[in-house]
């Protein structure tokens, strides 16, 4: 399993261009990627990132798009599985991202409400300091103060859904522990997924 943003992406195709997979004793098929949050390309700005002149939405379908074209390449499937950020979910997912398919659509909602797609997506909860005034520049140019706002309230909603939900999110109440991967490595295995 990988935890991606857009700094990764680079690391995870160079991974399959090194050669490195030909070394492991069974080919690698699927791989199960946790998709967080969009904004913290924010914090790479020497990266190809696509966050750069992108809306929220187009930001997440273009790393999608990324994600799509190596799994191609090596002829791979990559499952999504909504960690800090929920994924984006809709009915030709798989058609419009070939080789890339929604495992989990929202690990969160997975383990609070024992379903893992919702309604409403967050795609952030967490960001740093130094992200918010990028943030608030790029939600002027490509949306609006009123979207996030709106944005915001829901990661702090998230992040109280952490913060109560200790069966699944403690101890430091911002990661998943054993008991919710185990939940989760169980929806996989009914899905069968792998």
């Amino acid at each position: 399993m990988v935890h991606a943003i857009g700094i990764y992406i680079d690391q995870f195709n160079l991974f399959f261009d090194s050669g490195t997979p030909k070394y492991i004793s069974e080919p690698i098929e699927l791989v199960l990627v946790f998709q967080t949050e969009w904004i913290r390309d924010f914090g790479h700005p020497d990266i190809f990132s696509c966050v750069n002149d992108h809306h929220k939405i187009a930001a997440i379908t273009c790393w999608q798009h990324r994600l799509s074209e190596i799994a191609i390449k090596y002829n791979i499937k990559i499952g999504l599985i909504g960690g800090c950020s929920d994924t984006l979910y809709f009915d030709n997912f798989e058609k419009e991202h070939p080789n890339l398919f929604i495992a989990c659509q929202s690990f969160t909602n997975l383990c609070t409400n024992d379903e893992h797609k919702i309604e409403d997506p967050t795609f952030f909860c967490r960001p740093d300091n130094f992200v918010l005034p990028k943030m608030e520049q790029h939600y002027k140019k490509y949306s609006s103060k009123k979207e996030l706002i709106n944005d915001l309230d829901k990661g702090i909603y998230r992040l109280d859904t952490w913060k109560y939900n200790k069966q699944w999110f403690y101890p430091d109440g911002n990661h998943a522990n054993r008991h919710a991967h185990k939940k989760l490595f169980d929806f996989l295995s009914d899905r069968k997924i792998f």
